[in-house]
């Protein structure tokens, strides 16, 4: 069972019986719990509001592509969630004129804006009392970048399936969704905050 601090009972999520591909994705549950629950949670209007004000026009069409399909079409939105993901990557290093790399998948986008954002669970510089946590957190990010690609690719609909394969539901949809919009909602107020003079040219 993953359980979070201070919240209602009903918000528990059973990770039991789920693809081990997402396991990682549990250190964003906060956000899918709250998503399901509660009013809309402050991480998902502050993403939607970012996005809209920086003109991310991918991220948007690729956002909203994986809400409409959440329900109807769960491994679209798993897709979808994905490339949310990528696209703010890529937008990151193009606006900053960085190369892309030459491995364009979720975990190759990530690991380019890795270091110039200054995410790097080896970082230094940190106050003692925190810099611990910190880099457990950084690696833990990284843990779920590579979980969405890896339920994208395991659970997805970005390649064939034999007969009789067993589509994910709903639930596990929406857990991609809001893990790659907290993902990417800390890209982009990261970069936001170490590269203000290079503001996004739609900004």
């Amino acid at each position: 069972m993953v359980t979070t601090t201070g919240m209602p009972k009903q918000w528990t999520i059973s990770m039991r019986g789920l693809p081990s591909t997402i396991c990682g994705l549990n250190v964003m549950a906060c956000t899918y719990v709250s998503s399901i629950w509660g009013d809309m949670p402050p991480i998902v209007s502050a993403f939607s509001a970012a996005i809209q004000a920086l003109d991310l026009d991918t991220v948007q069409r690729d956002l909203q592509r994986a809400l409409d399909s959440a329900e109807r079409d769960p491994e679209d939105a798993v897709t979808a969630a994905c490339s949310v993901v990528e696209s703010v990557c890529r937008s990151i290093l193009i606006e900053s004129n960085l190369d892309l790399p030459a491995k364009q998948d979720i975990s190759g986008l990530y690991r380019a804006v890795r270091e110039p954002l200054g995410l790097s669970p080896t970082k230094e510089g940190l106050p003692d009392a925190i810099a611990e946590d910190v880099r457990n957190t950084l690696s833990g990010l990284i843990t779920a970048v590579q979980s969405i690609g890896a339920l994208r690719t395991h659970g997805g609909d970005a390649h064939g399936r034999e007969r009789g394969f067993k589509r994910v539901d709903a639930r596990i949809a929406r857990l991609a969704i809001h893990s790659a919009r907290a993902v990417s909602l800390f890209l982009i107020e990261t970069w936001k905050l170490k590269f203000p003079e290079r503001a996004l040219r739609n900004e």
